[in-house]
């Protein structure tokens, strides 16, 4: 995906990573790398600070990431969605998906 300030290149990479905090808000909500053309890593986080995931809930593993096809989100604008029902529990109808900004500049 394109910087939309630049046009240099960047790679998003989905993962999972917990947070020691991770069943709590802000922190239960997930990661993605972003990594741009010279190789440098930055890593970003999925959360809504105005609808926090419940306390002991969290968002796992982003899975899927597409910059979104609308002209008017003019490339600053990305779905990511995921989980992944890995590790202990059970886990049921819990697959999410959410829409981010980036920022002019």
């Amino acid at each position: 995906m394109p910087d939309p300030d630049t046009g240099e290149p960047r790679w998003l990479i989905g993962l999972w990573v917990n947070h020691p905090d991770r069943l709590s808000p802000p922190h239960n909500g997930s990661r993605y790398l972003v990594r741009d053309a010279a190789g440098g890593y930055e890593y970003a986080d999925v959360l809504d600070e105005d609808d926090p995931v419940p306390r002991g809930s969290e968002l796992r593993a982003v899975r899927a990431i597409a910059a979104s096809p609308f002209p008017a989100d003019a490339g600053r604008v990305v779905y990511l969605g995921g989980f992944d029902a890995g590790g202990r529990g059970t886990h049921h109808e819990t697959a999410w998906i959410y829409r981010g900004t980036a920022p002019a500049g």
